[in-house]
């Protein structure tokens, strides 16, 4: 583990894979070029300190961990107080959720709501965990043959979902669901 790095860089870039920037602290199950700290995400707790990232990337990592929660958790943990977290994962009716054969799980964009105290899933289940995020927005990525190219939709938070309700009826409308997350702390 890069230690000099750790202790001054404040930007994580969480199972970084051939991605590792020189502006994070880059980590990877693998040891390879740019990662600064090879950990099995797995296995909790991580190596990293309590309070620490001001900024996470979790880009196409959070599908392949088999205990979202405790995920979820450690995220949290290691977060500073508002402390801001982008995830990407595969939209659970998509082509994309279950064609990798190491995909334990996929995602609805009402995952998170149970880690955002302002949700009624978080207000009706508070036991599921003590990490609390604000969602910002969620983005939705869609499919190329429905516009000619790949389409991207920002949803903030207060938008009514009628579209999206449709859409999620028809298989592998949405690829991605990207969730912008802000630490309660």
């Amino acid at each position: 583990m890069n230690t000099d790095k750790l202790a001054t860089c404040t930007r994580l870039n969480l199972g970084c894979g051939d991605l590792a920037d020189p502006d994070y602290f880059n980590v990877d199950i693998a040891e390879r070029e740019g990662v600064d700290a090879a950990i099995d995400l797995r296995t909790t707790p991580w190596p990293l300190p309590d309070n620490h990232f001001t900024e996470i990337q979790f880009i196409d990592v959070l599908e392949h961990l088999p205990d979202i929660i405790g995920t979820v958790e450690e995220l949290w943990r290691i977060s500073a107080p508002d402390a801001k977290i982008d995830i990407r994962v595969p939209y659970w009716n998509s082509r994309w959720a279950w064609m990798d054969p190491q995909h334990v799980r996929t995602f609805h964009e009402c995952t998170f709501d149970f880690f955002d105290p302002s949700k009624n899933y978080c207000q009706q289940r508070p036991y599921y965990s003590h990490a609390r995020f604000h969602i910002e927005y969620v983005i939705f990525e869609g499919c190329w043959f429905f516009l000619g190219k790949p389409w991207v939709w920002k949803v903030p938070e207060n938008q009514p979902r009628r579209l999206l309700h449709a859409a999620s009826k028809l298989c592998d409308m949405i690829h991605f669901l990207q969730f912008h997350l802000r630490v309660i702390k």
